[in-house]
């Protein structure tokens, strides 16, 4: 017994605890400041067609039957996404006319998500260690701290368009109804819907929300083995059954957008996944050895039910990125995100065994340790999000800008190149500028000296994703300048 007491979780001080906190009340005080003093603009990838069907009202469509336009009208990009349809109604329905209030509801939104899986990770802690709250609470502060210091997470607070955001959300959901069913069995029936709730409302946001279900899977199959209980059966044979009739629904409607998802590419992907793929893969794999290896040797007393749910952080980074391997665009940030929040409670549960051996070879403080070490990394994580924040609040003055050129030079073409990775960019500025049919997008490999040089304006648009000026745009002259916003103009008269 006393073997086992020397093991157990130790607990944190109030200075650490505090530290922790302040650490977190910094982030959150600063994102705030800075949506307030610096509110992002719309995006222009995706943002630009929901505004324009918002500020058309919806053509009089009510939320029902905009539902099913979009379903029809996502069929051709190979997509299922009806809770995604009612999100494009009811928010970009209510904000299209102010950017800057629709980001302040997307930063609560991220906030609340942080929060709430924090929540759920000191749980599960508790439950697999068997610790009290004086010895978890701090975790969670580090949890949510630890999402801020992600760069994959990010994306979430400047696009307000990403489906994923909603996944987590209602993720949420289905993995806190997952830890109630694991732990135990009153009220199975109402947890069991709460459960399935969430898991098909994160389904019907975006596909790759089939991530949860292996991990679910596994472990309820634990739950069933250990109790025998029929309920434990039944939603095995439903989740079966459920991935089934989802992968179903996905592979029919594969076309167009969805094409890319090619099973054949898995062994190639997986070979040349790149760091963006490896570094949370070996780390996964990692943090699962290492807790293997932690219940030997720190003796944990939790069953092997239990001991699952902290396990299961880990399977869900796994599943994650197994799900996105046969996709062709692997390392695209988007398609990264839940990953990083996973990934964030993975980070701390190396913390947690770490603060078991010292404790058990030295009185080191770790908590303490890692926390001083998360405001030394915040720091740099804070520019980073300053430059991405000071480039999506400048987009408003690049449209502007544009939008004015065009309707003082009415009587002009353009021709406007954004180099790859900005050619999406370039084919939402349309929208945004309002005079589509007036501008000639051109595609990377498209050299400007073979363009028509009579009555044609030729601009270049440079941001901070791309900013290099090709050697065929020349001469030219620099006619706007925002950090990171660059626009070159090169025509027929500076060319004589």
């Amino acid at each position: 017994m006393n073997n086992t007491k020397k093991y157990q979780l130790p607990e944190v001080g109030e200075a650490e605890e505090r530290l922790a906190g302040s650490l977190l009340s910094l982030w959150l005080i600063g994102m705030l400041t800075l949506f307030i003093i610096m509110p992002p603009y719309w995006a222009l990838m995706d943002d630009h067609g929901h505004l324009l069907r918002a500020s058309r009202g919806f053509d009089g469509l009510n939320l029902w039957q905009f539902i099913l336009h979009y379903l029809q009208d996502d069929r051709g990009w190979g997509m299922f996404r009806p809770l995604y349809a009612a999100f494009i109604y009811l928010f970009y329905g209510t904000f299209w006319q102010s950017s800057a209030l629709a980001y302040l509801v997307i930063y609560l939104m991220n906030v609340a998500i942080f929060y709430g899986w924090g929540c759920l990770f000191e749980q599960t802690v508790q439950i697999s260690l068997q610790a009290r709250t004086n010895q978890t609470r701090v975790y969670r502060w580090l949890f949510v701290v630890f999402c801020f210091l992600f760069s994959s997470n990010y994306p979430m607070f400047f696009f307000a368009s990403l489906q994923e955001r909603l996944i987590l959300l209602f993720g949420l959901l289905a993995y806190g109804s997952f830890i109630h069913l694991m732990t135990r069995s009153e009220k199975g029936l109402i947890n069991s819907c709460l459960f399935f709730l969430g898991l098909y409302l994160a389904i019907l946001s975006k596909a790759t929300a089939v991530a949860f279900i292996p991990c679910f899977f596994i472990g309820f199959l634990l739950r069933w083995r250990e109790t025998r209980e029929k309920q434990y059966g039944w939603i095995l044979l439903w989740l079966i059954v459920s991935g089934l009739c989802f992968s179903q629904i996905f592979l029919s409607a594969r076309q167009g957008y969805t094409d890319g998802y090619q099973f054949q590419s898995v062994v190639d992907h997986f070979l040349h996944g790149g760091k963006r793929f490896f570094t949370p893969f070996w780390f996964a794999t990692g943090t699962i050895i290492a807790l293997a290896i932690g219940r030997k040797l720190f003796r944990f007393k939790s069953s092997p039910t239990d001991f699952f749910l902290l396990l299961s952080w880990p399977f869900l980074v796994l599943c994650f990125l197994i799900v996105m391997l046969p996709w062709r665009a692997l390392i695209n940030y988007y398609l990264i995100i839940p990953t990083g929040l996973f990934w964030a409670g993975c980070k701390i549960i190396g913390c947690i065994l770490l603060a078991l051996l010292c404790q058990r070879l030295t009185r080191i403080p770790v908590v303490l340790i890692v926390t001083l070490a998360a405001f030394g990394v915040s720091v740099p994580c804070a520019r980073k999000v300053w430059q991405i924040a000071q480039q999506h609040h400048t987009t408003r003055a690049a449209v502007e800008f544009l939008r004015t050129e065009l309707s003082h030079d009415a009587k002009s073409d353009f021709m406007i190149r954004m180099p790859m990775p900005c050619i999406e960019a370039a084919d939402a500025m349309s929208a945004y500028i309002g005079q589509p049919e007036k501008i000639k997008f051109l595609h990377d490999n498209d050299p400007f000296h073979q363009l028509p040089s009579g009555g044609v304006r030729q601009l270049l648009v440079l941001n901070g994703e791309c900013a290099e000026v090709p050697k065929d745009f020349e001469p030219r002259q620099q006619i706007f300048r925002q950090n990171p916003w660059v626009i070159y103009e090169r025509n027929a008269e500076m060319k004589r």
